[in-house]
């Protein structure tokens, strides 16, 4: 198995996942895998539940970051202590300071995140414990760890069957 490379559509908060169309065209060439990359600041937790269940439906595993993505890109650089909620706003201030005092959304510094890879994953994933009565990451958390862990399973050929080693995208 090899990894192919993917068109991404990118949406702040989209109102839904898609049509069959679009769903179609993911699997028709090949990929093995759909993710849904997402923050939690802003979503209810009604529309989250919606989402998920559509995910789930369409078998599109989700990646949320809660408050946001931003969380995600500080765990590659710093630990951030769990129990203790942070906001949005409060993550992308230390992230800025972690980065020397600049951070643009729409440009990261990718070199300098690259290498705390590793730390990220094994950071998110203490945070998270995988607590499968969980739908979504706690405050502070991010499941962004989990779509790594499959794509370097991917490189590896040897792809896991998700939804039996982490059943959290089938919580009621």
């Amino acid at each position: 198995m090899s990894l192919r490379r993917a068109s991404i559509s990118a949406r702040a908060c989209p109102r839904n996942l898609g049509t069959e169309t679009e769903k179609s065209e993911v699997y028709r060439y090949g990929y093995d895998q759909c993710w849904l990359v997402i923050d939690r600041d802003r979503w209810t937790e009604k529309a989250l539940t919606r989402v998920q269940q559509e995910a789930r439906t369409k078998k599109i595993r989700i990646a949320l970051s809660n408050p946001n993505f931003e969380l995600w890109l500080l765990l590659h650089l710093s630990e951030v202590e769990g129990g203790k909620e942070m906001t949005s706003v409060a993550v992308k201030a230390r992230l800025r300071r972690a980065l020397g005092g600049s951070y643009k959304k729409t440009n990261p510094p990718l070199e300098q995140l690259l290498v705390g890879i590793e730390a990220a994953c094994q950071r998110a994933a203490r945070l998270d414990g995988c607590d499968k009565q969980q739908q979504w990451p706690k405050n502070p958390g991010s499941r962004v760890y989990l779509l790594i862990r499959e794509l370097r399973a991917a490189q590896r050929g040897s792809l896991t069957s998700f939804t039996q080693e982490h059943q959290i995208l089938d919580v009621p």
